[in-house]
């Protein structure tokens, strides 16, 4: 007889029960658990055979409803939590989900068993399967109703093998082996599978399966004009930040103010980017960075340009002079001193911007100052600590701006950002950026404000 720990998950209630064999009374009276799926428990027995961490959970709302499985499976330094409902048990079942390794940052699943790396593939059409030579047809299932699922057009199949490695590719539409079990959501539309994996580390699996994967796609895309993918996994600390806070409602009024249109429409296209079926930070951070970028010349050269302005407003200018003269040269010369894009950002942003206006915006929300102070974030950028009494923080936001920009746009080793090199699409680091995207946006609004005029 198995005595089993039942974890109650109740919307930020957590309690522990104890069960026999699934069937009996829970020790609180009031919690019925014999209505736990026997094929549940046994998947629930192997789990903890080998050492995986398992739970029950149901709804606090819907307590008359059968629990459903939890199961803890390793995912590199984390934990990837999967949730096993009665009707998808079989489905786990059929493999040894024992020896399963979710790959990080994606769809995916190293099986140490089968010696496989199954992943699910995003893309938008995949009739350009049906040309390449070699490809099987297989008929669509027969009884679509027995799946939700299950899909009522063909499958194709493409399998590449490797003689030197013994490796083998299949990419295919329709069903994704595990996948199918890890999710029954997943792996519906195309499965990419490398057999003959011999790695069992999680590190290296993932860079095998991301190596191949885009070597593949590439050539696919070469030869068929067709877009691939890895689908990214779903992570909420990958969410995009929120807006800020909601303004105060108020009556809508004829414009007040006009705002220069170039880098507006900058701005207006920069806030289109989330929108589109695939988020694609890197382009929104730039698209956010370009407003910034056009007034460079403007605040850097500010206070030249007031001083010269000035002195031409000076009644008593004389042109025939040649030392009023060399003074208006000396000023035009300091305006056009050669500054870097960094300190030029730097004043920029502190013409614009207060040191009041950005620590109020990084403390309006605790996660957002603190995934700015840790490092380990987004790395070969500067970290903002809105105590450090060394630096403002109107220096420290210029610097991490430009730093992140640096790192996206100098693709070439060595250039973007020193050790960290380069910040390149679907990569982790990429999915962080939204706080980085929130803060540059803030910025945007900022400058485009201070270079409005009264509407005329």
């Amino acid at each position: 007889m198995i005595i089993q720990q039942v974890a109650l998950a109740a919307v930020g209630v957590r309690q522990t029960h104890t069960v026999t064999d699934g069937n009996q009374d829970a020790e609180d009276s009031t919690l019925d658990y014999r209505d736990i799926d026997q094929r549940l428990v046994e998947l629930t027995d192997r789990a903890q055979r080998a050492g995986l961490h398992t739970s029950w959970a149901r709804w606090k709302w819907k307590s008359a409803g059968p629990p459903w499985l939890t199961v803890d499976l390793p995912s590199g330094r984390k934990v990837y939590s999967l949730d096993v409902h009665a009707e998808h048990a079989d489905l786990l079942a059929e493999y040894e989900f024992e020896k399963w390794t979710v790959i990080d940052g994606y769809r995916a699943v190293l099986d140490k068993a089968r010696h496989e790396i199954v992943a699910e593939v995003q893309h938008y059409d995949d009739r350009w399967m049906s040309k390449v030579p070699g490809v099987a047809e297989s008929p669509p299932a027969e009884s679509p109703a027995e799946d939700e699922y299950a899909s009522s057009a063909p499958t194709w199949a493409i399998k590449l093998q490797d003689s030197r490695s013994g490796m083998a590719i299949d990419l295919t539409t329709g069903r994704g082996w595990q996948l199918r079990a890890l999710d029954p959501a997943m792996g519906g539309r195309m499965t990419l599978r490398i057999t003959g994996v011999e790695c069992e580390r999680h590190d290296e699996a993932q860079s095998l399966l991301v190596r191949l994967a885009t070597a593949l796609f590439f050539e696919i895309d070469l030869a068929y004009g067709a877009s691939l993918r890895l689908h990214a996994a779903f992570d909420t600390s990958d969410l995009p930040a929120g807006p800020p806070a909601e303004p105060q409602p108020a009556a809508m009024s004829f414009p007040a103010r006009e705002y220069p249109v170039g880098p507006l429409n900058l701005y207006l296209h920069a806030s289109t980017y989330h929108r589109g079926f695939s988020p694609m930070p890197l382009e929104q951070f730039l698209a956010y960075y370009q407003v910034i970028e056009h007034f460079l010349p403007v605040y850097s050269r500010r206070e030249a340009l007031h001083r010269f302005r000035i002195s031409l407003k000076d009644p008593h200018l004389n042109v025939d002079d040649d030392v009023t003269i060399g003074r208006l040269v000396a000023l035009a010369a300091e305006g056009g001193r050669n500054l870097s894009e960094r300190e030029q950002l730097r004043l920029t942003i502190a013409a614009c911007c207060n040191d009041a206006d950005l620590t109020s915006f990084l403390a309006a929300d605790s996660a957002r100052a603190t995934f700015f102070a840790d490092k380990s974030m987004i790395s070969g950028v500067r970290t903002i600590h809105l105590n450090d009494q060394r630096a403002p923080v109107c220096e420290q936001v210029a610097d991490r701006l430009y730093d992140l920009r640096c790192r996206i746009v100098h693709t070439k080793d060595g250039l973007a950002g020193g050790a960290a090199g380069p910040l390149l699409p679907f990569e982790s680091e990429a999915k962080r950026l939204s706080q980085d995207i929130a803060l540059a946006r803030h910025l945007a609004q900022r400058i485009l404000i201070a270079a409005s005029k009264t509407r005329i």
